[in-house]
């Protein structure tokens, strides 16, 4: 009896389709998703600026509080004098 040989052939689709080729709509979503990306990046550091600079007027609240608090009656005075022409940060 000659020697068979078995050949098995796999015609299931593959699950997922491994090409680096993108078509048209496919082009067209990765743009919008990298366009929106960008806005995102933009807005995550207008934010971080916004945070930084409430940071800064919180600090220099807390500041002229504690003088307040801590100074005597004219030392209160001249930091209230000093506060009325200043514009906070």
């Amino acid at each position: 009896m000659p020697d068979q040989e078995f050949v098995v052939h796999d015609r299931r689709r593959p699950a997922w389709e491994w090409s680096t080729d993108l078509n048209d709509s496919e082009r067209e979503e990765l743009e919008a998703l990298r366009s929106e990306r960008d806005e995102l990046l933009e807005r995550v550091e207008e934010l971080h600026v916004a945070a930084q600079k409430s940071h800064d007027r919180e600090q220099a609240l807390r500041s002229l509080v504690r003088q307040l608090s801590t100074g005597s009656w004219m030392s209160r005075l001249r930091v209230a004098r000093e506060l009325r022409g200043r514009v906070m940060p």
